[in-house]
């Protein structure tokens, strides 16, 4: 990537592509480089360098050749979500000069949306990605996005399967292939899309590499693009070592959505679960490994989170919160410290 630290603080950003020159300076090599990256998509796009974009490019001729000029790096359920809260926006905002669109415009936009807090959430997003990427660009000084206000979303309870509960479950399966398919998902932790997606070569010395999932029936890099590795309890290992195929076959074939209506939902009414989901297999995972006693980081690994609070904000109430046991190891240590090498 073209990119240039001049100092403290200061990079430059310089493309030439496809005729088109791009040279503009940041405060940081992570803006810069997105704003190469969106320098490239407009001019794929044919946004890039027309004389009209001052002055008279709507907010709708922008979003339309953002999101075009983006479609192909997005999963299909991403990009048909995105579709759909620009025509949203369309409707309300799309005659508005781009430089025009002002912080109170949106904001009544996102007010009058009759949508869950979480949806309303996605679209604010959404709209900020855009904005900023227009930012970017040079098209606009600030993103009005960021002078908006949050919506306010209030977590889903996470169901948290029991030990019994999940044994009930197991259970309910007759199929043994689909009841390895629910302890494979209760012992990794990874989502439907990925496991699905799962080929013979990804399980090796004992674990599984994550390298991809499935969305819409097409393969994708997973959630975040962070690929990762997950060890395997050698119970497990040994049982699909026992059925392994060619490298290049699916571990669990089949279409997710189908296989989730037919055998998954049954199963669940049948161990007299109603409400539980797939996703909830996750849940029961890190909750596991919290009561094992994985630390943060290590959790977060193994479940792709893009951080650490990421997993903190999800699972945070469930590590436990001895503070009367976490003090008298301190003073425990320092104690010891104290009389093994009295001269520090």
């Amino acid at each position: 990537m073209p990119v240039y630290k001049l100092g403290p603080g200061k990079y430059s950003a310089e493309k030439t592509y496809r005729g088109w020159r791009f040279h503009r300076r940041f405060r940081s090599r992570e803006q810069a480089e997105r704003a190469i990256r969106d320098f490239m998509n407009a001019v794929d796009a044919g946004i890039w360098g027309c004389p009209e974009i001052p002055d008279k490019t709507t907010l709708g001729v922008f979003l339309d050749g953002w999101i075009s000029s983006r479609w192909e790096e997005w999963k299909p359920s991403t990009a048909r979500s995105y579709l759909s809260i620009m025509r949203r926006a369309m409707a309300e905002l799309g005659d508005v000069p781009l430089e025009q669109v002002g912080p109170h415009d949106i904001q009544r936009f996102l007010d009058g949306l009759q949508v869950s807090p979480k949806t309303k959430k996605n679209y604010r997003l959404f709209l900020s990605s855009a904005f900023s990427a227009a930012c970017s660009l040079g098209l606009i000084d600030e993103n009005p996005v960021l002078d908006t206000r949050p919506p306010r979303t209030h977590r889903r309870p996470l169901h948290i399967l029991s030990p019994g509960e999940a044994r009930s479950l197991l259970e309910a399966f007759p199929d043994p292939h689909d009841r390895q398919l629910v302890e494979f998902a209760m012992l990794t932790g990874l989502r439907r899309g990925e496991i699905f997606a799962l080929q013979w070569r990804d399980l090796q010395d004992g674990s599984v590499h994550v390298e991809r999932t499935l969305s819409g029936g097409r393969e994708a890099l997973p959630k975040g693009r962070k690929r990762r590795r997950v060890p395997l309890p050698e119970h497990l290992w040994v049982e699909l070592e026992a059925r392994r195929g060619e490298p290049n076959e699916r571990v669990f074939p089949g279409n997710p959505d189908t296989w989730v209506k037919r055998r998954f939902s049954p199963a669940v009414r049948q161990a007299g679960l109603d409400g539980l989901r797939f996703h909830d297999l996750r849940h029961f995972f890190a909750s596991s490994a919290i009561r094992a006693g994985v630390d943060i980081l290590r959790l977060q690994t193994w479940l792709g989170h893009s951080s650490a609070q990421v997993t903190l904000d999800i699972y945070g109430h469930l590590f436990p919160a001895d503070e009367a046991s976490l003090i008298e190891r301190l003073a425990n240590g320092l104690h010891q410290n104290h009389t093994s090498d009295p001269g520090k």
